[in-house]
């Protein structure tokens, strides 16, 4: 699938998922695991992107009354792409970033669900409730808030230059790397 703000979303071939749209800008999963190979809606968009609930039931399959509409979703940017997402990520499912692309993430994630930078840099401009966990070949940067727990296991390094990252609890393993820039007179600074 791709998401961006002139085309909305189109069916990529070879790969099916129920995408549903209610209202004009919210997408829904229904219950389905899903990937993006785009998400470029630029700054402040209007988009939601519902990961619905693992107790919600999902009313739409006759034949599976059991089917709630918890829906994870990735991301696969290729390298040399780069997105900018502004819209609004509700719901209890997870987000998980992989590629090795950079996504400038400048709207909201009120998920419940863990945010995963697998490979590849987010930029967190925005605000993210949970908790964010950055895997050995990830890389993660920005002047956004993360209300939740960061689990450093690659390399954090706050800014989109020299600027801070906003972090309720900061938690780095062996392996992880903080990276901070200097300069005269300033420098980058993790805020936990």
């Amino acid at each position: 699938w791709i998401l961006d703000s002139t085309n909305g979303y189109v069916q990529e071939e070879g790969f099916a998922v129920e995408l549903f749209t209610r209202g004009r800008n919210t997408l829904e999963a229904l219950g389905k695991d899903f990937s993006l190979s785009w998400m470029d809606t630029g700054h402040n968009s209007n988009i939601v992107i519902n990961l619905g609930s693992a107790t919600e039931q999902y009313k739409g399959d006759l034949l599976d009354e059991s089917r709630k509409t918890l829906s994870n979703m990735t991301l696969n940017l290729k390298e040399g792409q780069v997105n900018d997402f502004g819209g609004t990520i509700i719901g209890e499912g997870s987000f998980t970033k992989k590629g090795l692309g950079v996504l400038n993430f400048s709207g909201s994630n009120y998920s419940s669900g863990v945010t995963r930078v697998e490979e590849g840099t987010v930029l967190a401009n925005g605000y993210f409730a949970s908790n964010v966990s950055i895997l050995p070949l990830g890389r993660l940067g920005g002047t956004g808030k993360i209300q939740g727990t960061l689990d450093n296991q690659g390399v954090v390094a706050p800014g989109n230059s020299i600027g801070a990252l906003t972090v309720n609890r900061y938690i780095q393993s062996e392996d992880g790397i903080l990276e901070l820039e200097f300069s005269a007179g300033s420098c980058d600074r993790l805020i936990v």
